[in-house]
């Protein structure tokens, strides 16, 4: 068994030596292509390949995203964009990484920032871009600027039904659309901005005027406030005041009436007068008179 390793490693030798070994990392594919030139329709997966015989293409299976830089689409209302960047990340699915190669054999290129080749994005790029001016010309321009979620969306699933029509459902997959940069026509740029400053200004004035009629409902309700607080104290003394009167007439009995009309009369006698007054209803005692 020692033997049969020994010679084993010793055959791979000359291989790695000569550069015939290629090695696939995790989430990557295998299109393995013959000296003849036909390709392998099974796609190879993670691991160690001999390429003394074949070509072996360790292509990309993660995102890769394609860039779109100074684009001019038109509107819905026939102007033409300033400026449009949109980045589009994409994924194919690695097992269909060989099906892709045989479709688009001349689009195949070394992706330096993966470190592993891609397939298909000139495709998807032809597509996208396509579809990009497509969906710019289903909006105005004045109103385009506030629907930039709106723009990804419509530009990430009609770029999705394209491929999965052309190719197969999710051979390649739109997994983000993103607009950098979004400037209409000059023109319509001038006034949306002149239109923002005079909303602003409008809005201003109406918090403006909210305010004050606030602060006047503030000062009308600490007026009405102190005036029901006077016109509440009154009512609270007046009551006290009739209770008070009610209390000491509740307790003026006949008897104490009496007894207060009889000190009243001595104390005005006392005066020296002779006119003595009577309460009304009283009856009357003679009395004579016998000073001089």
């Amino acid at each position: 068994m020692h033997r049969i390793i020994k010679l084993a490693a010793i055959a791979v030798v000359p291989f790695l030596a000569a550069g015939c070994i290629e090695k696939v990392d995790t989430g990557n594919a295998a299109v393995i292509k013959s000296f003849s030139g036909s390709v392998d329709r099974t796609t190879g997966g993670q691991g160690i390949y001999g390429t003394f015989f074949s070509t072996v293409y360790e292509v990309s299976g993660k995102e890769d995203t394609i860039s779109f830089e100074n684009m001019h689409p038109k509107s819905k209302d026939n102007l033409t964009m300033e400026d449009l960047d949109v980045d589009i990340t994409i994924q194919i699915d690695p097992t269909k990484a060989a099906e892709i190669y045989i479709r688009f054999s001349n689009d195949l290129h070394w992706n330096e920032a993966i470190r592993a080749y891609v397939v298909g994005t000139n495709y998807v790029a032809r597509q996208a871009r396509a579809v990009i001016y497509r969906v710019a010309a289903m909006h105005d321009a004045q109103t385009m600027h506030q629907l930039r979620p709106l723009l990804e969306r419509e530009i990430s699933e009609d770029l999705q039904k394209e491929l999965d029509h052309d190719m197969g459902t999710n051979w390649i997959v739109v997994r983000n659309v993103n607009i950098k940069n979004l400037i209409t026509d000059r023109r319509v740029e001038e006034s949306i901005r002149e239109i923002a400053a005079a909303n602003f200004k409008t809005q201003q004035k109406i918090a403006e005027q909210a305010a004050a009629i606030e602060e006047a409902k503030r000062l009308e309700i600490e007026r009405v406030g102190v005036a029901n607080a006077d016109a509440r104290k009154m009512q609270i003394e007046a009551e006290a005041k009739a209770k008070a009167n009610r209390t000491v007439q509740e307790s003026l009995t006949p008897q104490i009436l009496q007894s207060m009309q009889i000190e009243a009369m001595r104390e005005f006698a006392g005066k020296g007068t002779a006119t003595v007054l009577i309460p009304a209803g009283q009856s009357i005692t003679p009395m004579i008179n016998t000073g001089r």
